[in-house]
């Protein structure tokens, strides 16, 4: 028993590079796992936001190129707010074409992106914040800037959360088809020894 024993925890360590029906079986599961078909309430919110932003990127450029008296970082707000529209606007149009959510992949770009727009503005208005005259206008900016870090930057900590659960579960399925493709093998081998 001893040595059926042993020779299962020498097969568990020694299986880093394993290629057999149990692997197959993982990658089937973790597939499962961190992909999930879009449901029509997904459907018609990614096309509607994706919409959305494609119609707000033109107004944003349009008034960074003719609003008189727009500060310049103003502008170039407007034309990173532009830009980074038409991105995410793409990447969803994208995920509605594959028709898959990607439990990986989508939610860190999307909260990547929702960091680095909030950063954005937030610089933004804090270079906004010395050339205003009025204080309770500089208030209102400077609230912005705080509420434009905290939202992306929750989503952010959330979104690294269930990364690392899903990195747990994916490290459990590899344990557990590990310890089943060893412990059949070690059956094999004490059905052999019997004969």
């Amino acid at each position: 028993m001893s040595d059926i024993g042993s020779s299962f925890r020498e097969r568990l360590l020694a299986s880093e590079s394993w290629d057999s029906p149990a692997r197959l079986a993982y990658d089937e599961a973790v597939r499962r796992l961190v992909t999930r078909k879009l449901t029509r309430a997904q459907r018609v919110s990614f096309a509607a936001i994706a919409v959305a932003l494609v119609c707000l990127a033109p107004l944003h450029i349009y008034l960074a190129a003719n609003v008189a008296k727009l500060p310049s970082i103003a502008r170039i707000a407007l034309l990173e707010g532009a830009a980074l529209q038409v991105l995410v606007a793409g990447y969803l149009v994208y995920v509605l074409w594959s028709g898959v959510f990607h439990r990986r992949r989508t939610p860190t770009f999307l909260s990547g992106i929702m960091w680095g727009v909030g950063l954005l503005l937030a610089i933004h208005f804090v270079a906004l914040i010395p050339a205003v005259n009025n204080v309770n206008v500089g208030l209102f900016f400077l609230g912005i800037t705080i509420l434009s870090l905290i939202g992306p930057g929750l989503q952010l900590i959330r979104t690294c959360v269930e990364q690392s659960e899903l990195n747990m579960h994916e490290r459990l399925l590899e344990l557990t088809y590990r310890l089943l493709e060893a412990r059949g093998d070690a059956n094999t081998d004490s059905s052999s020894s019997s004969d």
